[in-house]
């Protein structure tokens, strides 16, 4: 009798587990999901697919739970599973495109998987709005604006879709198009960061500096967390000369986002203004940390460390940006310069007539004036 009530101690756990249905686990998983408990929720999901591995809902609902958590990988693979249990469910298709494909710059794959959703559902008003996005992104602008088109016919109450289209307006040109958009989609939201934040970069572009401030000022105001206000607004501040306070605008982004490559580029540019060559330098080293391939930061730490008169060392940074992009004419220009400052004049014409052909005019005076 004690090894037969023995083993019911031990097994009764997992009869009181999978006497849940797999359809239960799913709930306890949203639930979890609401929670913000994305672990959780996978753990419940798990459940759920052990119980029944054909649960397509699971593997969807863990998949959003996987991006929570920045599992993209894991995300791809459970809505591809979800789609293969049900090749119907257009929001597997909308999330395998926006949260991986997306994500990693993929925009092509992203709008095949948009396009199914689409054929799947054609009133699926999200999708419309990541497709133009993805669109915009691969400059085909009149194929995003027809994508917002479509979102705002199908709800017309969607600030995102005005704030999508006012950008491709941007890129187009139509700055007045753009602002109407801005304007709607703030009378949709007035809480949207966003848009004062997008409105505010098209009203710089615009030289209103006085009005993108205000839309900086006023996007802070209500999310004092939005690092790209921040960001932004100490961009306007640079081109001010307000070199003190783009950098503690940089400093609270660099706070509130600590792996911010290029917030420690601007703000090494800031104090390489104010003639603080040495923490110039410093921030600069921690964007390339961050980010090896930030092209700018490379050329930044290059004409910081040519006013330091750490030739060789600014050599280097010249020419990394050159491998890195070889129609950079300015990266040429500043090398050539450095070359003749060495003694090396024939690599620095060198580099001035790239520069030149590259389409850096003023390359060409220093050629005349030097290397004839």
């Amino acid at each position: 009798m004690k090894t037969i009530c023995l083993i019911i101690l031990f097994i009764s756990p997992i009869l009181s587990c999978y006497s849940q249905t797999s359809g239960q686990f799913v709930q306890k998983g949203l639930a979890q999901e609401q929670l913000k408990d994305y672990r959780g929720a996978i753990a419940e999901y798990n459940k759920a697919i052990t119980i029944d591995p054909k649960n397509g809902d699971a593997y969807y609902s863990r998949g959003i739970a996987e991006v929570a958590l920045q599992n993209h990988l894991g995300a791809f693979g459970d809505f591809s599973k979800a789609i293969v249990i049900n090749p119907n469910n257009a929001a597997a298709y909308y999330h395998k495109g926006l949260d991986c494909y997306a994500y990693l710059e993929a925009y092509k794959e992203a709008i095949a998987q948009y396009d199914t959703a689409l054929t799947i559902n054609p009133n699926f008003e999200e999708v419309y709005i990541q497709r133009g996005s993805a669109k915009e992104n691969l400059q085909d602008y009149s194929g995003a604006l027809a994508d917002y088109n479509r979102a705002i016919v199908i709800k017309s109450n969607d600030g995102k879709a005005y704030n999508g289209r006012a950008f491709v307006k941007m890129d187009m040109r139509d700055y007045r198009g753009a602002m109407l958009d801005y304007d709607t989609a703030i009378i949709i939201n007035p809480k949207d960061v966003s848009v004062y934040t997008n409105r505010g970069l098209m009203k710089n572009l615009l030289q209103n500096y006085q009005g993108a401030m205000e839309d900086y000022n006023t996007a802070i105001a209500i999310d004092p967390t939005y690092v790209s206000a921040y960001t932004n607004r100490a961009v306007l501040k640079y081109y001010q000369q307000d070199y003190r306070g783009a950098i503690k605008d940089y400093d609270f982004a660099i706070r509130l986002d600590p792996k911010n490559s290029q917030a420690f580029s601007n703000r090494g540019l800031s104090k390489d203004k104010l003639k603080e060559y040495q923490e110039a330098v410093a921030d600069f080293n921690k964007a390339i940390v961050i980010d090896p391939n930030n092209e700018q930061a490379y050329f930044n730490r290059g004409v910081t460390k040519r006013k330091l008169k750490y030739y060789k060392e600014a050599i280097s940074d010249f020419s990394k940006v050159i491998m890195m992009n070889p129609k950079n004419a300015e990266a040429f220009y500043n090398r050539g310069l450095i070359r003749m400052v060495i003694g090396q004049k024939d690599g620095g014409c060198l580099d001035f007539s790239t520069a030149g052909e590259l389409g850096y005019e003023k390359a060409y005076e220093m050629i005349k004036q030097y290397c004839n």
